[in-house]
């Protein structure tokens, strides 16, 4: 009986890490080119997860970055390794992509404007909202740029 936690840890953990891997092989192609092309933005974000239930994470994932690229770009933490190590990071082609806003109440409080990222390519495999206090108007200019398709208004600045 004392073996059943650690061999549950153990079993947990290499299903999160099968599962990474898995993502990462997916997206290899995808990733190459993209981090081949020039940067043309960067900003630290928040981001939220849509769950496999559909409800968007309740917990924002600090310490994120977008970086957008000609035409594409990633979310990934600020330290891309420990990023690909823990499997926060996905890649966008921009013409894959919609973006719209939509503004949610943090802790039932404070209201925040997100700007949506949804990938319409069949590899894609999670919708994000991202956020930022200073730069969402840029964030979304630069989203345009690249090629993402709007399907709403430009966040309130």
């Amino acid at each position: 009986m004392k073996f059943v936690l650690p061999i549950f840890v153990i079993v947990v953990f290499s299903a999160v890490i099968i599962r990474v891997q898995r993502n990462r092989i997916r997206t290899r192609a995808l990733r190459h080119v993209i981090e081949g092309e020039k940067v043309t933005f960067r900003a630290r974000v928040g981001v939220k997860v849509k769950l496999p239930m559909g409800d968007w994470s309740l917990k924002t994932l600090g310490g994120m970055e977008l970086v957008v690229r000609e035409d594409a770009f990633q979310v990934t933490l600020v330290h891309p390794k420990v990023g690909s190590f823990l499997g926060s990071e996905w890649y966008f082609r921009a013409a894959d992509t919609t973006i719209e806003t939509t503004r949610w109440r943090i802790l039932g409080i404070l209201p925040m404007d997100w700007i949506i990222i949804r990938n319409v390519a069949a590899e894609a495999d999670a919708d994000l909202a991202i956020s930022s206090r200073h730069q969402l108007g840029a964030i979304w200019r630069a989203l345009i740029d690249a090629g993402a398709q709007s399907l709403s208004l430009p966040p309130r600045l």
